[in-house]
């Protein structure tokens, strides 16, 4: 099976078009040669959620520039010349999902620079996502909105889950193993990899899975759930310090206890 990082053998014809490929290594490989990826970095000069920024760095191992936010057509000209010079396969932001990549975007449909685009494939578009906030394990988390790219990756360093405790090979080892794409992955916690394992080993199992998450089951009659409970409990606890707690724990379902 082919997954995120995988070294292939593909069989293609002259326009490109695949007719055939083979993962030659398994996800599961310890011993992996790292990717030879090109990164660029870009951060702004203040927080951009407390001050208004007056520039952005841009940089990687060899290089290192300071551009200024003002004229913005300036800087959507400057920032296209350093994707085209460095051609990142990795671009990585700090606040690009919230702040950077909407500013240059809305910028470049403002002022009519059909040239600028974040994409190595010209043919598509920048994918943007809402922002959303949803409840897990006793508490409201909040997720910016999100900007991801065809052709090279976006990780924003400020809105990618527990990115600051593993860096980008966590990343990339958690999309090998998981499925997943590498700019979903960055942006979900580590649960949602194991769910996508977890669909993965059914699939290939021969069971079906639900292509939508969280679709309500179909009708049961009080025999049917009768013969198909399994003992489950929906459940959640009071937050705080407790004594003389035991738990019931079927399949580790309230992690937050």
């Amino acid at each position: 099976d082919v997954f995120p990082l995988a070294r292939c053998r593909v069989i293609a014809d002259e326009k490109g078009v695949v007719s055939e490929i083979e993962a030659l290594e398994s996800a599961w490989d310890t011993e992996t040669d790292p990717a030879p990826l090109r990164h660029l970095l870009f951060q702004p000069d203040v927080d951009p959620t407390h001050a208004e920024p007056a520039w952005i760095t841009v940089s990687n191992k060899s290089d290192r520039v300071r551009l200024p936010l003002s004229p913005v057509r300036n800087l959507l000209v400057r920032v296209q010349g350093l994707l085209r010079r460095h051609d990142p396969d990795v671009i990585v932001t700090q606040w690009g999902d919230t702040w950077l990549f909407p500013l240059l975007l809305d910028a470049a449909r403002r002022t009519g620079a059909t040239f600028f685009n974040l994409n190595r494939d010209e043919n598509r578009r920048v994918v943007r996502r809402r922002e959303n906030s949803f409840f897990t394990y006793g508490r409201v988390v909040y997720r910016g909105q999100q900007v991801h790219l065809f052709g090279r990756w976006h990780l924003d360093e400020r809105n990618a889950v527990m990115y600051g405790g593993y860096g980008l090979a966590g990343v990339l080892e958690q999309a090998r193993v998981s499925g997943l794409p590498v700019q979903e992955v960055a942006r979900k916690s580590p649960g949602a990899g194991i769910t996508a394992m977890q669909m993965q080993t059914a699939l290939r199992s021969g069971v079906l899975v639900p292509y939508q998450k969280q679709q309500a089951e179909a009708f049961r009659s009080a025999r049917e759930h009768i013969r198909a409970d399994r003992g489950g409990l929906v459940y959640q606890p009071l937050i705080g310090l407790h004594r003389d707690v035991a738990e019931i724990d079927f399949v580790s379902m309230y992690p937050s206890i």
